[in-house]
């Protein structure tokens, strides 16, 4: 095994069980029969989201381009959930 301790692991799959969680509430709350209809509402879903990280500071401690940077690294993972989600016939 790599050198993490415990401590690091359960950290890293609290992250993962998240993730996964909100992959699906995202998918269900998106999801229509026709997949280029879920489509869209996945990309309205992460323009969204993108948009609600873009237009505010987070950390009023933090300077501007601390708070800019949390923003675009949240927003890479915004896009990154959102495209791992996938129509069933799709897949």
């Amino acid at each position: 095994m790599n050198n993490i301790n415990d401590d690091q692991i359960s950290d890293v799959a609290f992250n993962l069980a998240v993730m996964e969680m909100v992959r699906l509430l995202i998918a269900e709350v998106c999801f229509d029969e026709d997949p280029e209809a879920m489509k869209q509402k996945l990309g309205r879903f992460e323009d969204l989201a993108v948009s609600g990280l873009s237009a505010r500071q987070h950390f009023d401690d933090l300077d501007q381009a601390t708070n800019t940077k949390m923003s675009e690294l949240a927003a890479h993972h915004v896009t990154k959930i959102v495209t791992s989600i996938r129509h069933y016939k799709d897949a």
